[in-house]
């Protein structure tokens, strides 16, 4: 692949990260993205491929999405079409995370006290 090519790659990569789009885990043949929008946002799933190629959308073809490395505008026009998601959108999984764990701790510490007030008796 050829610089002028990995850079724009990386640019869209980049500006998709910055309107939203999470980089899904374990992606073999191409990038998966996907954005915390709203659940009927129809581009909330999208995969790149090496040559800068992005295709998304639902199963019906009349939301089909692709845009190739050298439509410059029509990536411009999607990334201004992208709804901006909410704060709680973006930092739920850290929320659910925070909870666990304090759940978890919280579980424990219970059951070392009883444990303690067991062996005291």
């Amino acid at each position: 692949m050829e610089d002028a090519a990995k850079n724009s790659v990386l640019r869209r990569i980049d500006a998709l990260i910055r309107v939203g789009y999470k980089i899904e885990p374990c992606t073999d043949e191409a990038l998966k993205l996907e954005h915390p929008a709203h659940p009927e946002f129809k581009h909330a799933r999208l995969m790149m491929f090496d040559d800068g190629l992005i295709v998304g959308g639902r199963i019906d073809e009349k939301h089909e999405l692709r845009i190739l490395v050298a439509d410059e505008a029509n990536f411009l026009a999607f990334l201004r079409s992208i709804p901006k998601p909410t704060s709680w959108k973006m930092h739920r999984d850290k929320f659910y995370f925070v909870v666990a764990w304090t759940i978890g701790i919280a579980f424990w510490t219970v059951i070392v006290l009883m444990w303690k007030a067991a062996i005291n008796k």
